[in-house]
């Protein structure tokens, strides 16, 4: 058993393992350096599935994660390199979301986002009802920052 905080990891690299030299031209790639926290949980989890994944927090923010992403040649669905763009969700379109600069790491059941953002080591919560639209086109994101790290937010996931 694996574990971050109190939460086990039950299904660790579900894909295969990655490394580091994959790690570093994802983020090449996106154009951030990934906090340390999340580095380590791709270094040895990889995308693994969290025994605990419910979240909850104030302003109505609640959720199950339904995937983590992880950097492997897995199907499409789990993969990172794959799902990492805003862009490709609820029509938000390049300039949006590279205005942003959040990137996608994990989804949850109901096809909301969860993000992370190079300027910072929070974890935000992108409901699609909290998108601006204007003659069809996002105009804005508002996504909701719920802790302050990647291993605080693992530390708050609890059981359904």
């Amino acid at each position: 058993m694996k574990y971050i905080f109190d939460n086990e990891i039950i299904k660790p690299n579900p894909f295969g393992e990655t490394s580091e030299e994959r790690i570093a031209h994802l983020e090449g790639t996106i154009g951030c350096i990934f906090h340390d926290q999340y580095r380590n949980y791709l270094k040895t989890y990889n995308g693994g599935k969290f025994k605990n994944d419910c979240f909850v927090f104030s302003g109505g923010v609640d959720g199950r994660i339904h995937g983590m992403y992880g950097i492997h040649d897995g199907p499409d669905y789990a993969n990172l390199v794959t799902r990492w763009n805003l862009a490709e969700y609820y029509d938000i379109g390049e300039k949006v979301a590279s205005e942003s600069g959040y990137f996608v790491f994990a989804s949850t059941a109901t096809g909301d986002l969860l993000l992370m953002h190079g300027r910072d080591d929070g974890v935000y919560f992108l409901d699609h009802e909290n998108i601006n639209y204007e003659a069809g086109n996002a105009t804005e994101i508002n996504p909701v920052k719920v802790s302050n790290s990647f291993n605080e937010f693992v530390g708050v996931l609890r059981s359904d």
